[in-house]
């Protein structure tokens, strides 16, 4: 064992990492005075990148077993203390700092710190689980165990008194997102081994709870099941420190499975034993949810809440007995009718969590549904403060995207004087005028307003005059120009930027540069984008096909597979011209939603997948407008509370809420 001449060593194993071992090596920078990587046999430029970060590599051969590995850096560490990554982890911010303090005032053997298993593609959902991680470098202080090898056994056994302390330091851990797993195949290597291991220690339930995890990450609940219960057999389960987790595992198995009275069970037997784990509570109301039974769901959810988000050595899910238990709770009340119960939930949520959308988007939805959207500008301003132009122009999208036209125009407006409003805002208020004329049917207005917005002053755009007596009602005349630009007529050019006439050919540039827009979600350049969909959309309707083809080409291959997002602002407006026709017997309408159903078609079988999600957001809107209209004439017809029932569950389901006759 080499002397201690530095305070934290780095200790990695790694083999073909090249993808990610910079980003963990740069994290540690400032944290440990030196990094030691054991290469078990890389084949592309791992080993040159840690070079690179002064790292001191050794090469050893891959024998199968992880702890063999780790045991290899040990022996050449210098630090005092120990710090384990791995190559798909990196150190959160302030880790130098905290960390090196803490170590120079500690006299425990080892702190747990909280990893954070990232598991989508962004930062919203994320397992917690507090694991030994840092430790004093001691001959005695060895890894055990073939694959989730384990430090903390020989920490103990040295020194059975000793307390392990906990850490604030976050380890984001990358490795458990599905396009690294498929790209590594760790789900056959770990089940492979994880047998192995049975096989050589029968009597082991670390094993057993580690194979259960690993079939149900590969779609295997029945096999994982079997495994969660063996493990709950071992002599003295409930002392062990993961008993809590495979009672939440046997719950998610039975959940996958469709046992939802079982799972419930389950999940009530976990929390006797840990009251305080809001993880079970939560598992709890979601399996009495599941099974029909909402109002003992909503009960299990408070109990959640009452425990709050876990702490100690529980493993956790971010939000859980936080923002993603008060989500439940909103839907669990909105099942039952509750409205202003979820609507409190949802707020919650949000308030715990400010980041979180989609509580916001269910509670527009659900608004709206319920004929009370004309209540959502009050009460965001009333439950939030919005201090930038981003986070006013969210609110904007959320607001547009439930179909919320006439309340998201009136909550730019508010904000039309404000400190927070900018080119952006004025962008977004053209797109939701916009597509409040199309809601409303004024298809000839709705291309104004776009044009209006997109004119490059060259006179490409030659829109038909206002329709007389069309107005909405919120205080602008069709046909006149809003006062919100910052004094900037279309006919003196627009902040918005260039487009071409129909036909007129586009540059591979403006194409990338479409592109470009359209991932900045709030930003000038996605509301412009929208704002050409929206024009294409309605060419769609009262031109055909050809004609929007015409006027999307050269702004990239996706964007007429991106038509039915704002086909679906249109529906409602051709069924309320289809209902004016009636009594006319016209087929103009009916030419016009054939040629939107259509188009959404062609959007679902485009492909992409924001393609598809547009094409089925068109087919929800046509849907919900029909259903609108129906609700309305039995309303009228005082038709029985059941059917209405009936028909407002079905607009929440096709909202993408929970309400239930």
């Amino acid at each position: 064992m080499a002397a201690h001449t530095k305070l934290i060593s780095l200790c990695m194993i790694v083999k073909n990492e090249a993808a990610c071992i910079a980003r963990c090596l740069r994290s540690a920078i400032g944290t440990a005075d030196e990094f030691i990587v054991v290469d078990t046999g890389s084949t592309d430029e791992t080993i040159a990148i840690a070079r690179s970060f002064g790292a001191k590599i050794i090469e050893a051969e891959w024998r199968g077993d992880f702890a063999a590995a780790r045991n290899v850096g040990l022996e050449q560490a210098t630090g005092e203390w120990i710090l384990f990554l791995d190559a798909d982890e990196e150190l959160s911010a302030g880790a130098a700092q905290e960390l090196r303090t803490l170590v120079q005032s500690q006299a425990s053997p080892g702190i747990l710190l909280p990893i954070w298993n990232l598991l989508g593609e962004e930062e919203e959902t994320a397992t917690i689980n507090p694991v030994l991680r840092l430790f004093r470098n001691d001959p005695r202080h060895r890894f055990e165990g073939r694959i989730h090898e384990q430090i903390a056994a020989s920490i103990l056994r040295a020194a059975p008194d000793a307390q392990l302390r906990l850490g604030e330091t976050v380890i984001r851990h990358y490795g458990y997102r599905p396009s690294t797993v498929a790209e590594k195949d760790k789900i056959e290597r770990n089940t492979r081994l994880l047998l192995q291991a049975i096989e050589e220690e029968p009597e082991q339930p670390f094993h057993r709870f580690n194979l259960g995890v690993e079939y149900l990450r590969a779609g295997r609940p029945a096999e994982a099941l079997a495994s969660f219960r063996s493990a709950k057999g071992a002599a003295s389960f409930e002392r062990l420190s993961y008993a809590h987790l495979v009672f939440k595992y046997e719950v998610r198995s039975l959940q996958t499975l469709g046992a939802w009275q079982e799972a419930a069970a389950a999940a009530r037997e976990g929390a006797k034993l840990f009251a305080d784990y809001a993880d079970l509570w939560h598992c709890l109301a979601e399996s009495l949810c599941s099974a029909g039974r909402w109002r003992e769901a909503i009960s299990g959810a408070c109990s959640a809440l009452r425990a709050g988000p876990p702490t100690g050595v529980y493993h956790t899910e971010d939000g859980m007995g936080a923002h993603r238990t008060a989500f439940l709770l909103g839907s669990l009340y909105e099942r039952g009718g509750r409205v202003d119960a979820a609507v409190h939930w949802y707020v919650e949520s949000v308030r715990m969590k400010p980041s979180l959308l989609p509580p916001l988007l269910r509670l527009c939805r659900l608004l709206r549904v319920n004929g009370r959207g004309d209540e959502l500008p009050a009460l965001l301003e009333r439950r939030f403060a919005f201090s930038t132009e981003e986070g006013s122009l969210k609110i904007a999208s959320l607001l547009l995207d439930s179909r919320c036209y006439a309340e998201a125009v009136q909550w730019l407006r508010q904000r039309a004087a404000g400190p927070c409003w900018g080119e952006a805002s004025a962008a977004w208020l053209m797109l939701a005028e916009a597509e409040l004329a199309a809601s409303e049917g004024r298809f000839a207005q709705a291309r104004r307003w776009a044009a209006k917005a997109l004119d490059d002053g060259h006179g490409y755009w030659h829109e038909p005059e206002p329709e007389p007596g069309h107005g909405h009602g919120l205080g602008q005349a069709d046909g006149e120009m809003p006062v919100w630009l910052g004094g900037r007529h279309p006919e003196q050019g627009s902040p918005l930027g260039e487009v071409t006439k129909p036909g007129v050919e586009k540059s591979q540039t403006q194409a990338s540069e479409y592109a470009k827009d359209r991932r900045q979600s709030y930003s000038m350049g996605e509301a412009k984008c929208r704002l050409r969909l929206l024009y294409a959309a309605v060419l769609q309707i009262t031109e055909g096909a050809e004609a929007a083809a015409a006027f999307c080409q050269g702004y990239g291959a996706d964007v007429r597979g991106s038509l039915a997002q704002e086909l679906a602002a249109c529906v409602a407006g051709i069924l309320r011209e289809e209902k004016a026709e009636q009594a006319a017997s016209s087929g103009a309408s009916g030419d016009r939603l054939a040629r939107v159903l259509q188009a959404v078609g062609e959007s679902i079988r485009h492909g992409s997948d924001e393609a598809a999600h547009g094409g089925v957001e068109g087919l929800a809107a046509w849907a919900d407008a029909r259903l609108e209209q129906l609700e309305q004439s039995l309303q009228s017809r005082s038709a029985g509370a059941t059917v209405q029932r009936v028909l407002r569950s079905a607009r929440l389901r096709l909202a993408g809420c929970e309400g239930e006759a």
